[in-house]
């Protein structure tokens, strides 16, 4: 009895069985995109990369301040690019006037807080053509 592959079935599903193909790659099942894309815009994070470098480089922030400081993003398209949206602001402000910021959205209900604001692409996942101003 051959235990070769027959056409149209992988090495994985002859070593465990085509049955078990589904169970094995279970662990590999993502989220839906436009999922991922609503949980990364309700993210508040830190500066860092490309844009932490900008920051330095354009408008002369210290280190410290930069530290402080946290970004939330929102993807969308300008033109024919696609583009990342950012908004920087300080979370320390935020929580003395109370407000809880959560992503993109909530802090453009709170232009006020916003101190930086523009766009960058990503070209094979690095921030490039960054746009940043002061608010």
């Amino acid at each position: 009895m051959s235990r070769g592959r027959s056409s149209g079935q992988t090495w994985r599903e002859v070593i465990l069985g085509s049955n078990q193909r589904d169970d094995a790659m279970s662990w590999r099942k993502r989220l839906p995109r436009k999922r991922k894309e609503e949980q990364r815009e309700r993210a508040v994070r830190e500066i860092a990369g490309p844009v932490w470098w900008y920051m330095l480089s354009q408008h002369r922030l210290t280190d410290e301040a930069l530290r402080k400081l946290r970004r939330v993003e929102s993807n969308c398209t300008v033109g024919n690019k696609r583009v990342t949206m950012i908004r920087i602001f300080d979370p320390a402000a935020a929580v003395e006037e109370g407000l809880d910021i959560e992503g993109f959205e909530s802090l453009g209900r709170h232009t006020e807080l916003i101190l930086y604001a523009g766009y960058y692409r990503k070209v094979l996942g690095v921030a490039t053509d960054i746009h940043i101003q002061r608010r």
